[in-house]
C-alpha cells in the first residue's frame, strides 16, 4: 500500500471504532450552502467545500438528536 492509501485505511478503521461512516453525496453546493446558511450552521458567504463539510456535519449531528 502506498501511504495515502495506509492514510485512508486509518481513518476508515478510526471512523469504525468511533462507531461512524463516511458517505459519499451528490449536493448543489449552492443549494445546500442556501440550506445551510438559512438554518444557521453556515454563516452566509461562506461556501468554500470544507466549511460546507463541516457545516453539513454540525447540521446532520443536531437533526439526527430530534
Amino acid at each position: 500500500m502506498t501511504a495515502s492509501s495506509n492514510e485512508r485505511v486509518k481513518r476508515h478503521r478510526a471512523l469504525q471504532r468511533a462507531g461512524l461512516i463516511a458517505l459519499t453525496i451528490r449536493v448543489d453546493p449552492v443549494e445546500l450552502a442556501h440550506l445551510l446558511a438559512e438554518t444557521g450552521f453556515l454563516p452566509p458567504g461562506n461556501d468554500d467545500r470544507p466549511a460546507l463539510a463541516s457545516a453539513l456535519e454540525r447540521a446532520i449531528a443536531v437533526w439526527a438528536r430530534t
